[in-house]
């Protein structure tokens, strides 16, 4: 999928603001210090640091644009700021594979504002790529 947002100035918390694939699935939060790929283990329901990018802020009224792919047991997600500076986060989560909700789900700051446009939802029937493959 391919989507643009935005989220106003208000303040997030520990929870926001923050988008999910699959309900929970695997998530990435914005946080004061940076953006967190987390994914949920087996029961009990424990959150796992895929990967964390220190010092990424989330700027107010500042568009985003979003390109997710997920894989039976892959999530690939790349961030694109309005400066074209890329961010991006990969991991390996067997869940996507037996999620019975595969489901996108976002949320904005505390009593806040998120925009969204030019969302965009796509199927790939192609080659399968090796989630292990490193990131270029």
């Amino acid at each position: 999928m391919n989507f643009k947002f935005q989220v106003d100035d208000k303040m997030g918390n520990d929870k926001t603001p923050m988008f999910e694939f699959g309900h929970h699935v695997s998530r990435i939060y914005f946080g004061d210090n940076g953006i967190q790929l987390l994914s949920d283990t087996a029961k009990p329901v424990t959150k796992k640091l895929h990967m964390e990018i220190k010092g990424f802020k989330l700027e107010p009224y500042k568009w985003y644009e979003v390109l997710a792919e997920v894989g039976e047991e892959h999530l690939f997600v790349q961030i694109k700021d309005q400066l074209g500076q890329v961010t991006k986060f990969q991991c390996h989560n067997p869940k996507f594979k037996t999620s019975s909700n595969n489901s996108f789900q976002i949320a904005s700051t505390v009593q806040g504002t998120l925009k969204m446009d030019d969302i965009t939802f796509w199927e790939s029937k192609g080659n399968k790529q090796d989630w292990q493959q490193a990131l270029k």
